[in-house]
């Protein structure tokens, strides 16, 4: 037999001009040795198919056709250009052969796809054989539906998976009755919607088509408690236009969770048909929930609200055409947007926080790009509205003008890019510009440059104004304007040369900030740099050039960052100038300053100290403008800058590093969100290009490279994606981080040298970037990567702590899921015999497949039990053991064996090590002792806090519950830790939080509290005993004898003491603990509890989120509602409920102020429980 690949490949070819059917057969079935390189087994493939089609008429034996079958699956996944094409061939074919072959055969080529792990391959082609051999075989296969909708998991397998599993309950659908068909699905589909990975993909791949096959299973599913699943249900079956209840719609707008409001809003948003105009209940609904989605400090809340009102406007638009198409009115149409107009410019007032008018700019883009106002420049739909209205009017112009002077760079760069886009004379206060004149403080310089320089514009609209015949006010400024013209560049440039000149020893110095009292000297350099900015209209190339050299000098030169980061926008606005330029010698410009760049690198000494200063700034603003897909520009220079990175270090002390500058470079780039499209390629190079700088000898290398490696972990994964983020969808896989970034043959070989110098007791750096990464990547990887998987395993033994600890997070990602139940076993039974690093490698990896996979917990009860002893009991190492007992606690301890087994241990607190895992092991047991009345556990718990270290002290309070509640004895040592002033502070205040946690208050000890209120010199213990007054205040209330004096001149004047504006965070976090102990008592008007009110209105408008939450949670519960609402729904709910129900008209002025809203709007939806 000859198995040559040469040999091969050629007996393959002949096989299409020799004769003989059988015999080829004969010969094919000798090379189904996976062994074989890809491209050879589909060329085996693409030959079965060649046979198939050139002999239509001949049968295929039932022994071939089970025998070549397989190949169908277990090559589609193939890398080989046109793998799963072939395949696909293959199967049709033999499929098609098969007809004139038994039922039995196909059956049979079923059973052994069940029993092969699920894959692309399989899912794909059990779906041609299911249409054939019906359901039974797959329903008997007990747990492989369940196993094949937990492995929708995986992206890359949720698609095929998903069409699968619909398939299956398609074709179950014509063979059983209606009954039997829903319990079928309904036990598969809705206990999976709640996980937030499975559910999506259900969500996307399953449940259209299912409601399509039935429109009724839409009732069965509404009754899911996932409120994200039920919106999507509701949003799919209004957009397939099947009838279903909406009757929590308008509970849900009101959630006090983003994802909900988001969700409810999708769905009222929805319709089957675009054209559909909303009902006047819509149009309410959306005039008092839509100012909530404002608010929020979520990034990507935002993003998908203005997803959202983009979906609006393209349904009030279609509806509208609709409207007028059947000469209908569409004035509601009409009216709302002029009240959404109405609400922009509220959301724009000096008040509104950051989110607010960012998220209002971003909407006012969004009309500008619907056409709804023609006096604006810029892109627009080719669909417009029917009507017209004027988006910057009179005060939404003064609104944006003041934004000019915002804080927030953002909100001013974006208040600027609207009102550039304004085809009308921009009316700008004279007072507003004799204010910029004589201002004083140096952060508002750049407001007050933006300011003159849209007055600027304004005149040149006046002089164009002046050209057409039309009268100007603005004709005597603009004669003195020409005449002053052309000698006022080169002034400007003296002039800036001069300050340059006097602050250049101060901003160049090795630590300007030290040298500089204020920010004055940068500021100044910052507005003249933007003054040049506005003229560059004006200059002619060669004062465009000086321009572009001054600026290079100056970013490259100074070395306060603050001073080089306030350049940067300038070089931008250049760059981008000289690239949009038709002029080819302004073209060229950026091109000749990024070689001089480079070569000032490589042969100039440089400081490679402040990450390169602003060397990386000044390449990154003159590569974001270059125009066109291709971008040789960039190409040029990543290539250089990789080439001068990769440039071996001869000496290691030296200062001025090219490698260095390279290095920051090449980060810069990657942080430019601009450029992120054009990184991607770039990826494997600088992954390779880190791991080698990670073993570099020079010290500045390796920082450089760990850097680096952050910046490209982000641009590949983006922010707050690693494995425990809970966002679906944002993971990568395996596959599909190997697959998009060509690495793995660079990462296994870097793997093979660090893990072989382990074997030497040496310490290879090369491990860390490459097993971080791994364990970046998502649980359950399919595919062959075995050889890196084996090294992985190697490093698990190192005599390093903190490489097996990060092996053993990388390992999930190789570890395919239908394996882990047996890995687990295997790493616990395999213990005996090992030494304590193995040993302890093997627990840390199980303790991370297990919190990957808390559904195989249980696997692990007879392999621990069975190895109890070795791993606890006779166990030397505190590591080891502490792992054992953490598993066991956190998964097992349920388990009347695994329990008894660990009370059998004589456990004790440790006096050291608080956070260790002992501690909350004996945490665990000793709650449920408790709880169980065994005395014995009490005291330990006791004398832990009487004798043990501070640590152990804050971590046991920490992680105590209510059941401590019920020992009198444990209460007495806390209220003891709480009052004692020679108990450390942080002890105190753990203390004091676990009383408040457990709501536990003692009138005894009112005066000893009111003493820590106001006397306490430490700040921290002064709130804790505030938050822990309110439970305190509330037993009086609950006495028979009520005073009103420490109600009013005791709680309300020290509640004073720590709510206002200028108050820090926690203190108002106190104040609001404080106020949230009196939740039921606000439910029954008095002159006590009026004042509180007011102060729960100040947390629900507060600039920090939480606190805003929180107290919205306070309102829900005063109310009785349902679910917690928005911290905007609860200032309206709570004005309607003091208003209406409690009767408080002498404060209904006030109140409706505090809620900014109509309450005759209110009165569509208030239910109060």
């Amino acid at each position: 037999m000859i198995f040559n690949n040469d040999d091969i490949k050629k007996n393959l070819r002949n096989i299409r001009i020799t004769e003989g059917f059988g015999r080829s057969f004969d010969y094919l079935s000798t090379l189904l040795s996976p062994a074989f390189s890809p491209d050879i087994q589909i060329m085996i493939v693409d030959t079965l198919v060649y046979l198939c089609q050139k002999t239509t008429t001949t049968p295929i034996e039932t022994v071939d056709y089970i025998q070549f079958m397989p190949l169908t699956w277990t090559r589609y996944s193939h890398s080989v250009a046109g793998a799963a094409k072939a395949c696909k061939g293959l199967f049709r074919h033999l499929l098609k052969k098969g007809e004139k072959t038994s039922q039995f055969a196909k059956a049979h080529v079923l059973k052994i796809m069940l029993e092969e792990p699920l894959s692309k391959g399989i899912s794909v082609f059990m779906v041609e054989l299911i249409k054939d051999c019906g359901t039974n075989l797959v329903v008997q296969r007990k747990g492989y539906l369940e196993h094949a909708v937990s492995s929708m998991k995986d992206p890359s397998l949720s698609s095929c998976v998903g069409k699968l599993i619909f398939e299956i309950i398609a074709v179950r659908k014509e063979e059983v009755a209606e009954d039997e068909w829903n319990n079928f699905w309904t036990a598969l589909i809705p206990p999976n919607l709640e996980d937030p990975q499975i559910g999506k993909a259900i969500r996307q791949y399953i449940l259209p088509p299912l409601f399509r096959l039935s429109p009724t299973s839409v009732s069965l599913l509404q009754s899911v408690t996932d409120l994200l699943s039920n919106f999507s249900i509701l949003r799919i079956a209004t957009e397939l236009n099947i009838p279903h209840s909406t009757m929590d719609l308008e509970r849900h707008l009101c959630h006090i969770n983003p994802e909900v409001r988001l969700g409810a809003l999708s769905v009222l948003l929805s319709s089957y048909r675009q054209t559909t105009p909303f009902s006047n209940h819509d149009f309410a609904l959306l005039k008092l929930y839509l100012s909530d989605f404002f608010t929020s400090t979520i990034p990507d809340v935002r993003c998908v609200f203005l997803g959202r009102i983009r979906q609006l406007l393209t349904r009030l638009r279609a509806s509208c055409h609709a409207l007028n198409k059947s000469r209908n009115s569409f004035d509601k149409e009409h009216e709302f947007i002029l009240w959404f107009h109405e609400l922009l410019k509220y959301e724009l007032q000096p008040e509104s926080s950051y989110q607010r008018v960012l998220t209002t700019i971003h909407i006012i883009e969004i009309f500008f790009i619907f056409g709804l106002d023609d006096l604006v420049f810029g892109e627009q739909s080719s669909q417009l509205f029917p009507f017209k209205i004027k988006i910057i009017d009179d005060e939404m112009q003064k609104l944006l003008v003041d934004k000019l002077s915002d804080p927030f760079e953002d909100i001013r760069d974006k208040s600027m890019e609207i009102l550039f886009r304004c085809k009308v004379e921009i009316q700008i206060e004279k007072n507003n510009l004799l204010d910029v004149i004589n201002i004083s403080r140096c952060e508002e310089y750049d407001g007050a440059a933006r300011l003159l320089f849209l007055a600027d514009l304004g005149y040149k609209w006046s002089l164009k104004k002046l050209e057409n015949g039309e009268q100007s006010l603005g004709y005597l400024f603009h004669v003195q304007h020409q005449s002053i013209k052309d000698p006022m560049i080169p002034r400007i440039f003296a002039v800036i040369e001069k300050i340059y000149e006097y602050t250049k020893k101060l901003l160049c110095a090795e630590s300007p900030e030290q040298l500089l009292q204020d920010s004055s000297e940068f500021q100044e350099m910052s507005s003249f740099a933007l003054l040049l900015t506005s003229l560059l209209n004006h200059m002619t190339s060669v004062e465009l050039e000086k321009t572009g050299r001054l600026y290079l000098a100056w970013i490259n030169e100074i070395r306060h960052r603050g001073a080089f980061s306030a350049l940067f926008p300038e070089l931008i606005a250049l760059s981008t100038f000289l690239h949009s330029s038709q002029l080819e010698e302004l073209n060229v410009l950026p091109k000749i300053w990024i070689q001089e760049i480079i070569d000032a690198m490589l042969f100039t000494s440089r400081t490679i100290t402040r990450r390169s200063g602003g060397l990386p700034m000044s390449l990154v603003a003159l590569l974001c403008p270059e125009i066109g897909i291709s971008r040789p520009l960039f190409k040029s220079t990543m290539s250089q800058l990789f080439k001068i990175a990769k440039i071996r270090i001869e000496i290691i002390e030296l200062s001025d590093l090219p490698q260095i500058h390279a290095l920051n470079s090449i980060r810069a780039i990657f942080q430019e969100s601009k450029l992120s499209v054009y990184c991607t390629e770039y990826v494997s190079e600088a992954l390779l290009l880190v791991i080698q700088g990670f073993s570099s000898n020079a010290w500045s290398i390796r920082n450089c490279a760990l850097i680096l490696f952050n910046t490209i972990i982000l641009r590949a994964f983006g922010k707050h994606k690693s494995r425990d983020f809970s966002g679906v969808g944002k993971r990568m896989s395996v596959k599909s981080f190997f697959d998009r970034y060509a690495c793995h043959d660079s990462f296994v070989h870097e793997l093979s040298i660090g893990v072989n110098a382990l074997s030497e007791n040496k310490v290879e750096t090369v491990l860390y970037p490459i097993l971080s990464l791994l364990s970046r990547l998502d649980i359950g990887g399919c595919g062959d990567y075995n050889e890196m998987r084996k090294l992985v395993e190697k490093a698990l033994r190192s005599g390093i702590w903190k490489i097996r600890e990060i092996a053993a997070q990388a390992l999930p990602a190789l570890i395919p899921a239908c394996e882990v139940p047996t890995v687990l076993c295997q790493m616990i039974n395999g213990c005996p015999g090992l030494s304590q690093n193995e040993i302890h490698g093997r627990l840390l990896l199980v303790k991370s497949l297990v919190n990957s996979y808390s559904d195989f917990a249980p696997v692990l009860r007879n392999p621990i039990l069975k190895n109890f002893d070795i791993l606890v009991n006779y166990n030397n190492n505190p590591f080891s053991k502490g792992l054992v007992l953490e598993l066991c606690t956190r998964y097992l301890l349920e388990d009347s064996k695994v329990f008894a087994s660990l009370r059998r241990r004589n456990l004790a607190y440790p006096a050291v090590g608080a956070g260790s895992s002992f501690l909350e092991i004996n945490t665990a047991i000793f709650r449920l002792s408790l709880a169980k009345g065994d005395s014995r556990y009490q005291n330990t718990a006791i004398n832990a806090i009487q004798n043990g270290c501070y640590e152990a002290k804050i971590k046991l309070l920490d992680l105590f519950d209510e059941r401590v509640s019920r020992s009198p004895l444990l209460v007495k040592e806390i209220y003891k830790l709480a009052f004692d002033e020679d108990v450390f502070s942080e002890v105190r205040i753990a203390a004091l939080g676990l009383l408040r946690r457990l709501r536990i208050s003692g009138t005894s000890r009112w005066a000893k509290l009111l003493c820590l209120v106001r006397e306490s010199s430490i700040v921290s213990i002064r709130e804790a005993a505030m938050a822990l007054m309110g439970i305190h205040i509330v037993e009086v209330l609950h006495s028979l004898v009520f005073h009103s004096n420490c109600f009013d001149m005791v709680f309300k004047d020290q509640l004073s003491h720590f709510i206002g504006d200028e108050k820090s965070l926690s203190s108002r976090q106190a104040a609001l603990a404080s106020i949230s102990a009196f939740s039921e008592h606000l439910r029954i008007p008095s002159e006590q509890t009026e004042a509180l009110y007011f102060h729960i209105f100040d947390f629900l408008e507060d600039d920090d989120e939480d606190i805003r939450e929180e107290s919205a949670r306070l309102v829900s519960s005063i109310l009785s509602l349902a679910e917690p609402c928005s911290s905007l729904e609860g200032t309206r709910r709570l004005v309607t409920f003091l208003v209406k129900e409690l009767n408080f008209e002498m404060l209904k002025d006030n109140l409706v102020r505090r809620a900014k809203v109509d309450l005759d709007l209110l009165a569509i939806d208030m239910p109060f429980g």
